[in-house]
């Protein structure tokens, strides 16, 4: 009897887990169908593995703890289902994970996430969730990854972030005295109003910076300069004003900047060129002026992508972005810009997108363009460009865009290469242009007798020939009286080469223009020099 007794009393524990098992998994279960009703909204033919015939852990997107057979993990993405969250989220209390990404969430964060005390990611990206984050979620205090870009939630940011010390991921804006582990911190497309604080100094883990598209505004504050780790810093498409601060310069390893379309003005600080790491720096549509710094750009030899559209740069394009030989993509257009295009950007053979359009270049549209045979993209139109188009042009087989309207070309219009493709080619507003394919509906050049044009052509070829030989002499004679290194003396016979071969086509629309001549052998007597 004795025996039988305590071995009842045994058992009674064993009992009373098995049944508290069993109730969790009832709750687990009964949680995840009320959710199901509300997240799809009542979509009867979503999730159809939720239902009686399977166990709850072997249902789509649910996975399971092994020890207590709880639902440790949600996974439910890339749906159109429209729903809401369900209250009934909070009784999941084992939960580690919720990932509802582009589900097309809409209504609010509910309070009842606060509950999740072991949860520790939640990405509730791209949806249309809308309202303020809810207070209660400073009660989770295991979450390590907060991701909630692209949505519409409104309000500032909680500074309550602050306390969550193991957070090493925030898709949202900063405020407050976040972790100092943290090392991304990002928010998209919300509608976060408010100012980067001072405090954001304090991350010096921090490598991304993501604020782009919401209504942040006020300056940049010089703490930012304490960022030391700050790879990738994006804050277009906000109301930010004032000035680019120096700090920037103290950013070393940054590679990706954008800065577009705030209101930003002054100059571009010439501490940037101490961010050597540079890939991608974009900061159009705002009121930048001045010139475009040298010894800033040029610095930035791994630069790929310079975007400085529609601002208010004033001066030349500066000589050193002839450093940037991995230079993709230039586009300065609509500014103040003045001055020739410098020959130097004869050595940015890896670009396939130049735009110069609205600002008030002149002189001639050098022959080298032809050379950078990797262009996509040239638009010079709504300038000051005056005498033929090069022939050289023809060479660019890969251009499917070429904009030159709307300035003083006058001569002979190419034919062959992009020329020939009318729905490539935008000519209008060029007056004196004549010749090209009959769909340009342009009028035939004049024909100058044979002999008249060999005998010029003749004249202008002894002339160069003169002035090559010259200049040949000197250089040789320079060259034995200082230590030029033959990397230096290759490329300058090349360059030599190069303008006597484009000097002596047959044609005189495809020769290359005596000013473009002049530039080109200036630059080989400044590389020489230096």
């Amino acid at each position: 009897m004795m025996v039988f007794l305590i071995m009842f009393l045994l058992s009674i524990p064993s009992q009373t887990l098995a049944v508290n098992v069993a109730l969790s998994s009832e709750t687990d279960k009964i949680a995840l169908l009320a959710l199901k009703d509300k997240l799809t909204n009542g979509d009867p033919h979503a999730l159809p593995s939720w239902n009686e015939s399977l166990h709850f852990c072997e249902w789509q997107g649910v996975t399971c703890s092994r020890r207590h057979m709880r639902v440790s993990s949600l996974q439910l993405q890339n749906q159109y289902w429209g729903g809401t969250f369900a209250p009934s989220l909070g009784n999941l209390t084992f939960l580690k994970e919720i990932n509802f990404t582009n589900i097309n969430l809409h209504g609010e964060i509910l309070g009842e996430v606060g509950r999740l005390k072991r949860l520790k990611i939640l990405d509730l990206r791209n949806n249309n969730l809308g309202g303020h984050i809810p207070v209660e979620m400073i009660n989770c205090s295991s979450l390590e990854v907060i991701i909630l870009m692209y949505n519409n939630l409104t309000g500032k940011v909680p500074s309550w972030f602050g306390s969550m010390v193991q957070l090493t991921q925030l898709g949202l804006a900063a405020n407050g005295n976040l972790s100092s582990n943290l090392v991304w911190l990002a928010m998209g497309s919300n509608q976060i109003s408010g100012r980067i604080p001072e405090g954001i100094g304090k991350l010096v883990n921090l490598a991304s910076l993501d604020m782009e598209l919401n209504f942040l505004q006020g300056t940049i504050p010089d703490s930012i300069g304490k960022l030391k780790n700050l790879g990738v810093l994006w804050l277009d498409g906000n109301k930010f004003y004032g000035n680019i601060p120096l700090v920037i310069g103290n950013l070393t390893m940054l590679f990706d900047v954008d800065l577009s379309s705030n209101k930003f003005e002054g100059l571009i600080p010439f501490t940037l060129g101490y961010c050597t790491n540079m890939q991608k720096f974009a900061a159009w549509g705002n009121n930048i002026s001045g010139n475009i710094p040298n010894q800033t750009f040029g610095y930035q030899q791994g630069l790929i992508e310079l975007f400085l559209y529609s601002n208010s740069f004033t001066g030349p394009i500066p000589s050193d972005f002839g450093n940037l030989n991995h230079l993709s993509i230039l586009d300065l257009q609509d500014n103040k810009l003045i001055g020739e295009i410098p020959m130097r950007l004869s050595a940015c053979t890896a670009l396939t997108v130049l735009v110069l359009e609205g600002n008030s270049f002149h002189g001639s549209i050098p022959s080298f363009l032809g050379s950078l045979l990797s262009l996509e993209v040239l638009d010079l139109s709504n300038n000051n460009f005056s005498s033929s188009i090069p022939h050289q042009l023809v060479n660019l087989t890969l251009l499917k865009t070429l904009n030159l309207s709307f300035n003083h070309l006058s001569g002979e219009v190419p034919v062959g290469g992009v020329f020939n493709n009318i729905t490539a080619i935008s000519l209008t507003g060029n007056k004196n242009l004549c010749g090209g394919i009959p769909q340009l509906n342009l009028p035939a050049c004049p024909v100058f007798p044979l002999q008249k044009k060999h005998k010029r052509s003749l004249k202008r070829r002894v002339i160069l020939f003169i002035v090559f030989g010259g200049i040949l002499i000197s250089c040789v004679a320079f060259i034995r009286e200082r230590k030029i290194t033959p990397q230096n003396i290759k490329e300058c016979l090349v360059s030599f080469a190069r303008i006597g071969v484009a000097c002596s086509e047959e044609f005189p629309s495809q020769r290359m223009n005596i000013k473009d001549v002049i530039m080109e052998l200036q630059a080989i007597k400044q590389k020489l020099l230096h």
